[in-house]
């Protein structure tokens, strides 16, 4: 009960020096407390382990309802909000921009992106509502330690944010339940590009293979299914040679193939851990050369296999990642490369297999 008591006087505190950080950017008490739903606009970003915009709505929502999303205008007043990972620690950025276009911003600091983002919700929610009941309740967890100072406005604000940078979306210019607004933002775009080496025993014998890839990922795709979050990755993969022998006959095997892989879903636990499983395929050529052969010409084979994928991804750091993954693979092309008359120089198993460890980085 002590501890208890200590973590609500400790959130109450916090909320009465934040309530007079924000001073400034409050109207009086009578004129806004009792007045109808505001119509704002408001913009957020901020690195992947930190909340997202829907959490953040929730949480303005949480503390006051007097308040919906405004569609594009320049007639209401504009938030916006930005969260770094900046010497160790995570600093968080808001700008309130007035209708008559002043702006007044102010930075918060603190251990966690989640009690930065939590401060960042306490400062709106209490600059629509200065009555808002914030402190009291027990969904969120308290931002003790975040320190909240006075910073110039932004330069060259605006209603827009920065090219590149995620937007919250909008809903109707009307009222809304606190409930239905978690669902307003679009799912945001996660971009990478990466390389793997792999050694396989799907094409011929053992390959090493070097995979170069770009994927696509669709964070929180679906509101109500936070773990649903596809990825869809595309790009090459091409093997070093490999010198096989039958007889008196050597024969030099290559592979190049364009890849597809389908991830249903990411998930992540840990902040900076994830793991997928994908269904992919490859379709490309399979190619030999006899190199003891005056004359001899290359041939090549058409090669089409599918099967299955699992990847450990580790976020190292907010755009560096590192993976391991392992395949099963179902040649569909399994063609005989034959030596005359020395013999069979390869042919692809009925179920192979692959390893690799790659790295990338996340836009």
């Amino acid at each position: 009960m002590k501890v208890l008591a200590r973590w609500r006087a400790l959130r109450a505190s916090y909320a009465s020096a934040l309530i007079g950080l924000v001073s400034p950017l409050l109207v009086p008490l009578d004129a806004r407390a009792e007045g109808p739903i505001e119509q704002i606009g408001l913009d957020y970003s901020a690195p992947a382990e930190c909340p997202s915009a829907e959490q953040v709505l929730r949480q303005i929502a949480g503390y006051t309802a007097k308040w919906t999303l405004a569609h594009g205008r320049d007639d209401v007043r504009h938030f916006r909000l930005r969260a770094e990972h900046r010497d160790g620690a995570y600093v968080g950025r808001f700008d309130l921009r007035e209708a008559d276009g002043t702006t007044v911003g102010r930075e918060v600091t603190g251990d966690s992106c989640e009690d930065v983002a939590l401060a960042l919700a306490i400062t709106v929610a209490l600059a629509i509502d200065p009555r808002a009941t914030v402190g009291v309740g027990e969904e969120s967890p308290s931002p003790v330690g975040v320190q909240v100072t006075d910073a110039p406005p932004a330069p060259n604000d605006s209603s827009s944010p920065p090219r590149g940078e995620p937007k919250v979306g909008t809903v109707p210019d009307r009222p809304v339940k606190p409930a239905a607004r978690a669902d307003v933002a679009s799912p945001r775009m996660n971009l990478a590009v990466g390389a793997r080496v792999e050694g396989t025993t799907a094409v011929s014998g053992l390959l090493a293979v070097i995979d170069a890839f770009f994927e696509i990922e669709a964070e929180r795709a679906i509101e109500r299914l936070p773990w649903f979050r596809p990825v869809v990755r595309v790009g090459l993969r091409q093997s070093f040679t490999r010198t096989a022998s039958v007889g008196d006959a050597r024969v030099d095997i290559g592979w190049t193939a364009g890849q597809i892989e389908a991830c249903p879903s990411r998930l992540v636990f840990a902040s900076q851990l994830s793991v997928e499983g994908c269904l992919g395929a490859n379709v490309g050529e399979l190619t030999a050369l006899a190199r003891d052969i005056p004359g001899a010409e290359r041939t090549r084979r058409l090669w089409f296999d599918y099967g299955g994928l699992l990847a450990l991804r580790w976020q190292a750091h907010p755009n560096l990642f590192a993976e391991l993954a392992g395949a099963s693979w179902v040649p569909r092309t399994r063609d005989r490369l034959r030596v005359a008359p020395d013999g069979l120089v390869s042919r692809a198993p009925e179920v192979g297999f692959s390893a690799g460890v790659g790295i990338g980085w996340r836009f």
